[in-house]
């Protein structure tokens, strides 16, 4: 036995993410006291298909998770401690409910208390299929102030924010096993993107005075409303970077591995004139398809309100050329708190960075920003 004692093994942490069109995975040594230690991060892009159908997406999805955990396991042979499984769109649905109860004489706020509002609201919002992933008071007034720490104290009104989401039963099963299957029996925590991202930007910059996080994904775009200190609503779309792509494919009559190189080379400037001007056109036509859907979906969230002047947006190289401009258009400013077009920004990998440890075989050569937000929450909760 040694004198000093032995150092304390550091756990080992899986983040694994299910997005429209891709499976990630991150795996970090985690510290808690300081940032996490990235031995390897994976991306594996779901079978592009032409016709969506619910049974063959989830199968290729399984496909690309497969692979994930096969190249975790490649990198890491002992395997993860723990893994956190997050689910963007759209494998959830989520809602943020605000709960008033005011009375004539104080009354004290107890954890029985929480207890029973949230199940009951669980009750009211489960539907066949689904199991309840989160359900979790994000905000919580008495008597018209927030405070953190609630219990045991009397009110006479009480305003709560309740964030709750579901996800498919079988998807879970299904990853439970394949977890079981190659990592063991190790804690599984499934979380969804509205509640992780907001737990960490909340800590990174101010979000008392808002901003909408939009994440365009390959088959689906999500906008996320945070406002006050809160994951306000989220709303999607099925418009994503793929759209552009069995559009290209379609007009080219090639494949849809080949649709991606003939933007590539448009981007690049490398294709001949004719073939130029009908990509242009094509991007055009998917963009102005995009901007009606976004359009649409900030009409539904701009009914409580005016929005914030900021937006997040997170998404590809598709998204770096094609989506910005669109999203900082004039045309929106009748939807936003100044009156002013959108202050677009977007979420670089570059300035997360910092926040993690990585070796040299570490990060990959693309940094998935939403996997790199995810540890960070992992790296805090687990």
């Amino acid at each position: 036995m040694s004198f000093f004692g032995s150092k304390k093994k550091q756990k080992v942490i899986a983040v694994l993410e299910l997005a429209s069109d891709s499976v990630s995975g991150m795996l970090f040594r985690q510290n808690k006291e300081d940032n996490p230690e990235v031995i390897s991060d994976i991306r594996m892009p779901v079978n592009f298909l032409l016709d969506v159908n619910f049974d063959a997406f989830w199968r290729c999805t399984r496909a690309s998770l497969q692979k994930v955990i096969e190249k975790m396991l490649k990198d890491y042979p002992s395997g993860p401690d723990a893994c956190l499984c997050v689910f963007l769109s759209p494998w959830f649905i989520s809602q943020t409910k605000i709960i008033n109860i005011q009375k004539k004489e104080p009354f004290k706020i107890t954890r029985s208390f929480f207890e029973k509002l949230l199940k009951s609201e669980e009750e009211s919002f489960k539907g066949k299929g689904m199991l309840c992933l989160e359900r979790e008071f994000i905000k919580v007034e008495l008597n018209g102030y927030h405070t953190k720490s609630p219990l045991e104290k009397f009110a006479k009104k009480a305003r709560m924010h309740l964030y709750i989401s579901l996800g498919m039963e079988k998807v879970e099963t299904e990853i439970e096993k394949e977890v079981l299957k190659n990592f063991g029996d190790i804690p599984l925590l499934f979380k969804t993107f509205p509640l992780v991202v907001f737990k960490i930007l909340s800590k990174i910059i101010n979000t008392q005075e808002g901003l909408l996080l939009v994440v365009i994904g390959g088959e689906i775009t999500d906008v996320l409303l945070i406002r006050k200190d809160s994951p306000e609503e989220t709303i999607s779309f099925p418009w994503g970077s793929n759209s552009l792509l069995r559009k290209i494919t379609s007009e080219f009559k090639t494949f849809p591995k080949e649709a991606s190189s003939i933007f590539q080379i448009y981007l690049r400037g490398h294709t001949t004139e004719k073939n130029a001007e009908k990509t242009s056109r094509i991007i055009k036509e998917v963009k102005k398809r995009w901007c009606d859907f976004f359009q649409k979906a900030l009409g539904s969230i701009s009914e409580k309100g005016p929005l914030p002047q900021n937006i997040f947006l997170a998404g590809g190289e598709i998204i770096d050329s094609q989506f910005i401009k669109c999203a900082e258009d004039e045309s929106f400013s009748k939807f936003t708190l100044l009156g002013k077009p959108f202050n677009v920004k977007k979420i670089l990998a570059e300035g997360l960075t910092p926040y993690f440890v990585a070796p040299k075989l570490g990060f990959g050569k693309e940094k998935d920003v939403l996997l790199m937000l995810e540890s960070l929450y992992a790296n805090k909760v687990l």
